[in-house]
Protein backbone atom coordinates (compact mmCIF):
# COMPACT_ATOMS: atom_id res chain seq x y z
CA UNK A 1 0.00 0.00 0.00
CA UNK A 2 2.83 2.40 0.89
CA UNK A 3 4.65 1.54 -2.33
CA UNK A 4 1.47 2.19 -4.32
CA UNK A 5 1.05 5.56 -2.59
CA UNK A 6 4.64 6.57 -3.33
CA UNK A 7 4.24 5.41 -6.92
CA UNK A 8 1.08 7.48 -7.31
CA UNK A 9 2.80 10.53 -5.87
CA UNK A 10 5.75 10.00 -8.22
CA UNK A 11 3.45 9.78 -11.24
CA UNK A 12 1.65 12.96 -10.15
CA UNK A 13 4.93 14.83 -9.69
CA UNK A 14 6.21 13.58 -13.06
CA UNK A 15 3.03 14.70 -14.79
CA UNK A 16 3.21 18.04 -13.02
CA UNK A 17 6.79 18.47 -14.21
CA UNK A 18 5.82 17.65 -17.78
CA UNK A 19 2.93 20.11 -17.62
CA UNK A 20 5.25 22.75 -16.20
CA UNK A 21 7.76 22.22 -19.00
CA UNK A 22 4.99 22.37 -21.58
CA UNK A 23 3.59 25.59 -20.10
CA UNK A 24 6.19 27.93 -21.60
CA UNK A 25 4.42 30.54 -23.68
CA UNK A 26 6.54 33.13 -25.47
CA UNK A 27 4.29 35.90 -26.74
CA UNK A 28 4.00 39.59 -27.43
CA UNK A 29 2.13 41.61 -24.83
CA UNK A 30 1.59 44.74 -26.92
CA UNK A 31 0.75 45.65 -30.45
CA UNK A 32 3.51 47.31 -32.47
CA UNK A 33 3.70 51.00 -31.66
CA UNK A 34 5.08 53.53 -34.14
CA UNK A 35 6.69 56.96 -33.76
CA UNK A 36 6.04 59.21 -35.55
CA UNK A 37 2.56 58.02 -36.46
CA UNK A 38 1.62 58.69 -39.17
CA UNK A 39 4.95 58.84 -40.97
CA UNK A 40 5.96 60.51 -44.20
CA UNK A 41 8.55 59.36 -46.72
CA UNK A 42 12.06 59.96 -45.43
CA UNK A 43 11.08 60.03 -41.74
CA UNK A 44 13.19 58.11 -39.22
CA UNK A 45 10.55 55.78 -37.76
CA UNK A 46 10.86 53.73 -34.56
CA UNK A 47 8.71 50.64 -34.01
CA UNK A 48 8.41 49.22 -30.48
CA UNK A 49 7.00 45.97 -29.14
CA UNK A 50 7.00 44.18 -25.76
CA UNK A 51 7.14 40.45 -25.00
CA UNK A 52 6.88 38.04 -22.09
CA UNK A 53 8.22 34.61 -21.15
CA UNK A 54 5.20 33.09 -19.41
CA UNK A 55 5.47 29.81 -17.52
CA UNK A 56 9.22 29.20 -17.49
CA UNK A 57 12.67 30.73 -17.73
CA UNK A 58 14.01 31.09 -21.26
CA UNK A 59 17.64 31.64 -22.27
CA UNK A 60 19.10 32.95 -25.54
CA UNK A 61 15.73 33.88 -26.98
CA UNK A 62 15.97 35.18 -30.53
CA UNK A 63 13.77 38.00 -31.78
CA UNK A 64 13.79 39.23 -35.36
CA UNK A 65 11.89 42.03 -37.03
CA UNK A 66 11.56 43.79 -40.32
CA UNK A 67 9.44 45.59 -42.86
CA UNK A 68 7.96 43.71 -45.79
CA UNK A 69 10.30 40.96 -46.97
CA UNK A 70 13.39 42.60 -45.46
CA UNK A 71 14.74 41.78 -41.99
CA UNK A 72 16.09 44.79 -40.11
CA UNK A 73 16.77 43.68 -36.54
CA UNK A 74 17.94 40.54 -34.75
CA UNK A 75 18.21 40.41 -30.95
CA UNK A 76 19.26 37.62 -28.59
CA UNK A 77 17.94 37.98 -25.02
CA UNK A 78 20.43 36.17 -22.78
CA UNK A 79 17.94 35.24 -20.06
CA UNK A 80 14.32 36.05 -19.22
CA UNK A 81 12.78 34.90 -15.95
CA UNK A 82 9.36 33.31 -15.67
CA UNK A 83 7.00 36.25 -16.10
CA UNK A 84 9.84 38.49 -17.25
CA UNK A 85 9.22 41.04 -19.98
CA UNK A 86 11.41 42.78 -22.53
CA UNK A 87 10.94 45.66 -24.96
CA UNK A 88 12.56 45.91 -28.40
CA UNK A 89 12.85 48.83 -30.80
CA UNK A 90 13.42 48.78 -34.55
CA UNK A 91 14.39 51.81 -36.64
CA UNK A 92 13.47 52.30 -40.28
CA UNK A 93 13.69 55.07 -42.86
CA UNK A 94 10.15 55.46 -44.16
CA UNK A 95 9.35 54.78 -47.82
CA UNK A 96 6.06 55.94 -49.29
CA UNK A 97 3.40 53.30 -49.73
CA UNK A 98 1.78 50.49 -47.76
CA UNK A 99 4.02 48.15 -45.77
CA UNK A 100 3.77 45.28 -43.27
CA UNK A 101 5.90 45.74 -40.14
CA UNK A 102 6.58 42.54 -38.21
CA UNK A 103 8.37 41.01 -35.22
CA UNK A 104 8.81 37.29 -34.51
CA UNK A 105 9.96 35.33 -31.44
CA UNK A 106 11.97 32.11 -31.62
CA UNK A 107 11.76 31.94 -35.44
CA UNK A 108 13.67 28.63 -35.48
CA UNK A 109 11.23 27.01 -32.99
CA UNK A 110 13.96 25.72 -30.66
CA UNK A 111 12.65 26.85 -27.25
CA UNK A 112 9.81 24.36 -26.82
CA UNK A 113 7.08 26.97 -26.82
CA UNK A 114 3.61 25.61 -26.08
CA UNK A 115 1.97 27.99 -28.57
CA UNK A 116 3.84 29.15 -31.65
CA UNK A 117 0.68 30.76 -32.96
CA UNK A 118 1.29 33.92 -30.92
CA UNK A 119 5.01 34.32 -31.66
CA UNK A 120 4.53 36.78 -34.50
CA UNK A 121 2.93 40.20 -34.52
CA UNK A 122 2.32 42.41 -37.56
CA UNK A 123 1.20 45.95 -38.27
CA UNK A 124 0.03 47.31 -41.60
CA UNK A 125 1.12 50.90 -42.14
CA UNK A 126 0.76 53.51 -44.85
CA UNK A 127 3.51 56.07 -45.35
CA UNK A 128 2.52 59.37 -46.94
CA UNK A 129 4.44 61.37 -49.49
CA UNK A 130 3.13 59.96 -52.75
CA UNK A 131 5.50 58.17 -55.08
CA UNK A 132 8.99 58.41 -53.67
CA UNK A 133 11.53 59.17 -56.34
CA UNK A 134 14.70 61.05 -57.05
CA UNK A 135 14.54 63.33 -60.06
CA UNK A 136 17.56 64.35 -62.09
CA UNK A 137 17.95 65.87 -65.52
CA UNK A 138 21.01 64.95 -67.56
CA UNK A 139 20.57 67.29 -70.52
CA UNK A 140 16.89 67.96 -71.06
CA UNK A 141 15.62 64.47 -70.32
CA UNK A 142 14.02 63.89 -66.90
CA UNK A 143 14.38 60.57 -65.14
CA UNK A 144 13.14 59.12 -61.88
CA UNK A 145 14.63 56.47 -59.68
CA UNK A 146 12.78 54.70 -56.87
CA UNK A 147 14.52 55.12 -53.53
CA UNK A 148 15.65 51.60 -52.66
CA UNK A 149 18.91 49.86 -51.80
CA UNK A 150 20.87 48.04 -54.50
CA UNK A 151 23.20 45.27 -53.36
CA UNK A 152 26.13 44.15 -55.50
CA UNK A 153 29.35 42.22 -55.00
CA UNK A 154 31.69 44.87 -56.29
CA UNK A 155 34.87 42.80 -56.22
CA UNK A 156 35.96 39.16 -55.83
CA UNK A 157 39.55 37.96 -55.74
CA UNK A 158 40.87 34.43 -55.16
CA UNK A 159 44.59 33.85 -54.55
CA UNK A 160 46.19 30.39 -54.41
CA UNK A 161 48.12 29.61 -51.23
CA UNK A 162 51.66 29.01 -52.48
CA UNK A 163 52.34 26.57 -49.64
CA UNK A 164 49.24 24.38 -50.20
CA UNK A 165 47.58 23.00 -53.32
CA UNK A 166 44.20 22.67 -51.61
CA UNK A 167 43.73 26.25 -50.36
CA UNK A 168 42.68 29.62 -51.79
CA UNK A 169 42.48 32.95 -50.02
CA UNK A 170 39.53 35.19 -50.92
CA UNK A 171 38.79 38.91 -50.75
CA UNK A 172 35.15 39.88 -51.36
CA UNK A 173 33.63 43.35 -51.34
CA UNK A 174 29.91 44.10 -50.96
CA UNK A 175 28.44 47.46 -51.90
CA UNK A 176 25.10 49.23 -51.57
CA UNK A 177 24.70 51.16 -54.81
CA UNK A 178 21.25 52.34 -53.77
CA UNK A 179 20.17 55.49 -52.01
CA UNK A 180 18.77 54.05 -48.75
CA UNK A 181 20.19 51.95 -45.93
CA UNK A 182 20.12 48.14 -45.89
CA UNK A 183 19.22 46.72 -42.49
CA UNK A 184 20.70 43.24 -43.01
CA UNK A 185 21.55 40.87 -45.84
CA UNK A 186 22.85 37.36 -46.50
CA UNK A 187 25.29 35.99 -49.06
CA UNK A 188 26.31 32.53 -50.24
CA UNK A 189 28.83 30.77 -52.45
CA UNK A 190 27.71 28.19 -54.99
CA UNK A 191 29.80 25.60 -56.85
CA UNK A 192 27.62 24.40 -59.71
CA UNK A 193 28.91 21.68 -62.03
CA UNK A 194 28.23 23.13 -65.51
CA UNK A 195 27.65 19.65 -66.97
CA UNK A 196 25.15 18.33 -64.42
CA UNK A 197 23.85 21.40 -62.59
CA UNK A 198 24.81 19.80 -59.27
CA UNK A 199 25.95 22.16 -56.51
CA UNK A 200 29.30 20.73 -55.40
CA UNK A 201 29.57 23.00 -52.36
CA UNK A 202 29.39 21.08 -49.09
CA UNK A 203 30.52 23.68 -46.57
CA UNK A 204 31.34 26.62 -48.81
CA UNK A 205 31.28 30.23 -47.74
CA UNK A 206 28.03 31.79 -46.59
CA UNK A 207 27.32 34.56 -44.15
CA UNK A 208 25.32 37.53 -43.01
CA UNK A 209 25.83 41.21 -42.40
CA UNK A 210 23.53 42.28 -39.56
CA UNK A 211 22.55 45.81 -38.69
CA UNK A 212 24.69 47.86 -36.32
CA UNK A 213 24.20 51.41 -35.18
CA UNK A 214 22.65 53.34 -36.83
CA UNK A 215 20.95 50.08 -37.80
CA UNK A 216 22.45 49.80 -41.26
CA UNK A 217 24.36 46.79 -42.47
CA UNK A 218 25.32 48.95 -45.47
CA UNK A 219 24.56 52.63 -45.74
CA UNK A 220 23.83 54.19 -49.11
CA UNK A 221 27.03 54.02 -51.15
CA UNK A 222 28.90 52.08 -48.46
CA UNK A 223 31.22 49.15 -49.22
CA UNK A 224 32.38 46.39 -46.85
CA UNK A 225 35.01 43.70 -47.31
CA UNK A 226 35.52 40.18 -45.97
CA UNK A 227 38.66 38.05 -46.14
CA UNK A 228 39.23 34.37 -45.50
CA UNK A 229 40.11 31.10 -47.18
CA UNK A 230 38.42 28.11 -48.75
CA UNK A 231 39.69 24.53 -48.98
CA UNK A 232 39.21 21.72 -51.47
CA UNK A 233 37.55 19.80 -48.64
CA UNK A 234 34.76 22.37 -48.57
CA UNK A 235 33.43 20.73 -51.74
CA UNK A 236 31.68 17.37 -51.94
CA UNK A 237 33.79 16.58 -55.01
CA UNK A 238 35.81 18.33 -57.70
CA UNK A 239 35.60 18.30 -61.48
CA UNK A 240 38.34 16.33 -63.25
CA UNK A 241 38.94 16.94 -66.96
CA UNK A 242 41.39 15.28 -69.32
CA UNK A 243 43.87 17.59 -70.97
CA UNK A 244 43.53 17.61 -74.78
CA UNK A 245 46.31 15.97 -76.78
CA UNK A 246 47.40 13.39 -74.19
CA UNK A 247 45.90 10.08 -75.34
CA UNK A 248 48.33 7.47 -74.07
CA UNK A 249 49.46 9.20 -70.90
CA UNK A 250 46.42 11.26 -69.81
CA UNK A 251 46.91 14.46 -67.86
CA UNK A 252 44.25 16.20 -65.86
CA UNK A 253 42.85 19.48 -64.66
CA UNK A 254 41.07 19.30 -61.30
CA UNK A 255 39.02 22.32 -60.24
CA UNK A 256 35.80 23.72 -58.78
CA UNK A 257 33.87 26.55 -60.45
CA UNK A 258 32.37 28.96 -57.90
CA UNK A 259 30.25 32.09 -57.87
CA UNK A 260 28.60 34.18 -55.16
CA UNK A 261 25.12 35.61 -54.79
CA UNK A 262 24.33 38.40 -52.36
CA UNK A 263 20.77 38.40 -51.02
CA UNK A 264 20.36 34.88 -52.41
CA UNK A 265 17.21 34.46 -50.29
CA UNK A 266 15.62 37.66 -51.71
CA UNK A 267 14.96 39.26 -48.32
CA UNK A 268 16.02 42.73 -49.45
CA UNK A 269 13.70 44.77 -51.66
CA UNK A 270 16.14 46.27 -54.19
CA UNK A 271 15.89 48.68 -57.07
CA UNK A 272 17.76 46.14 -59.24
CA UNK A 273 17.37 42.44 -58.48
CA UNK A 274 19.41 41.36 -61.50
CA UNK A 275 22.94 42.29 -60.38
CA UNK A 276 23.39 40.15 -57.26
CA UNK A 277 25.47 37.36 -58.82
CA UNK A 278 29.18 37.36 -59.65
CA UNK A 279 30.90 35.81 -62.63
CA UNK A 280 32.16 32.22 -62.28
CA UNK A 281 35.69 31.76 -60.92
CA UNK A 282 37.67 28.53 -61.17
CA UNK A 283 39.52 27.29 -58.11
CA UNK A 284 42.15 25.08 -59.73
CA UNK A 285 43.60 22.45 -57.42
CA UNK A 286 45.76 20.69 -60.05
CA UNK A 287 46.48 21.61 -63.66
CA UNK A 288 48.70 19.38 -65.81
CA UNK A 289 47.40 20.94 -69.03
CA UNK A 290 49.72 23.97 -69.08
Amino acid sequence: MRFTTFLSIGVILLCSSILTLAALDLRFTTAISQAPDPANAGDAVTFTVSLISDGAIVNDLKLIGGVGSGQIVEKIFAGIANGGTRTQNMNWTAIAGTHTVWFELDPDHVKGDSNYGNNRVEKRITVGGGAVFEAFTPGLEAHARILKPDLVISSVRFTKDTSRDDKYFYEIKFKNQGVVCIGAFNFKMFGTNPSTGENLCATCLQGRFAAVRPLCALKAGEEKQINGFILKSNFSKSIEENCPGFLFFPKHKIYNPVYLIVDHDNRVDESNEGNNQTAVHELIWKNECD
